[in-house]
C-alpha cells in the first residue's frame, strides 16, 4: 500500500513539508506577492483541522475508561438479577390447602404456578449471561408475563418490570459506550492530520519571520 509510506517515513516527510512550504512562502515574499491575511487564515484553519485527531483520541480514551467501568458495573447488576430470579424460584413451593386458606386459594395456586413457569423461563435466560456475554432480556419474555392480579412471590408486576427494564437500559448504555470506544478518527483525517499541522506550523513561522511589521 503506497500510502503507508506517509506513516513509515513520517518524520522526514514532515520536515520536507515544512521546508518546501516555507520556501514557497519565502519566494512569494521576495516577489512581494503574499497575501499575509490569507497565510494567517490558512495556518489557523489547517491547525484547527489537524488538532481534530488528538481530540478524537481523547474522546475515544474517555469512552474506553467508561466501558471498563461499565464492565465492572455489569457484574453487580447481573448478580442482582440472578439473586432476584433465585428468590422467585425459591418461593415456588407446593401449596397445601388448610383451614386458614383464603377463599380464592385455588386461583392463587394457579397464578403462582403461572408465575413460576415464567420465572423458570427468565432464569434459564439469565443463567447463560456473564459479565462479558450480556444481553437484554428478550421482549418475548417480558410480554409473556402471566396476567395475574399480583405475583404471589411478594413481587408486584410493576416491580418486576422496573427491575428488568433497568437491566435492559444498562445493557443498551454499555453497548453504546463500547461502540464509541471502538470509533477511531476518520482514516483520511488520521492520514493527513500530521501534514496539516506541519503546514500550519510552517505558515505560522513564515508569518512571524517574514510578515512586514508596521
Amino acid at each position: 500500500m503506497p500510502e503507508l509510506g506517509l506513516f513509515q517515513n513520517i518524520l522526514s516527510n514532515l520536515i520536507w513539508v515544512i521546508l518546501i512550504s516555507g520556501f514557497l512562502v519565502w519566494i512569494a515574499h521576495r516577489t512581494n506577492n503574499v497575501n499575509w491575511k490569507l497565510v494567517d487564515l490558512c495556518a489557523l484553519v489547517l491547525g484547527a483541522v489537524g488538532f481534530l485527531v488528538p481530540a478524537f483520541e481523547v474522546q475515544r480514551i474517555g469512552f474506553e475508561i467508561e466501558a471498563n467501568a461499565q464492565r465492572g458495573w455489569t457484574g453487580g447488576e447481573l448478580s442482582g438479577l440472578k439473586n432476584w430470579t433465585d428468590v422467585m424460584l425459591t418461593n415456588c413451593r407446593p401449596s397445601v390447602r388448610s383451614e386458614y386458606s383464603p377463599p380464592d386459594f385455588d386461583l392463587l395456586v394457579e397464578e403462582s404456578e403461572e408465575v413460576c413457569r415464567w420465572a423458570e423461563q427468565l432464569n434459564e435466560f439469565v443463567t447463560g449471561l456473564d459479565r462479558d456475554n450480556y444481553q437484554e432480556v428478550p421482549g418475548g419474555i417480558l410480554t409473556s408475563f402471566p396476567s395475574v392480579r399480583e405475583a404471589p412471590m411478594r413481587y408486584h408486576k410493576v416491580e418486576v418490570f422496573e427491575f428488568l427494564n433497568g437491566w435492559n437500559q444498562h445493557v443498551r448504555e454499555r453497548k453504546a459506550v463500547e461502540a464509541n470506544a471502538l470509533r477511531a478518527p476518520p482514516v483520511g483525517l488520521l492520514l493527513f492530520s500530521p501534514y496539516l499541522l506541519a503546514l500550519a506550523f510552517s505558515l505560522a513561522v513564515a508569518g512571524v519571520l517574514l510578515k512586514p511589521r508596521n
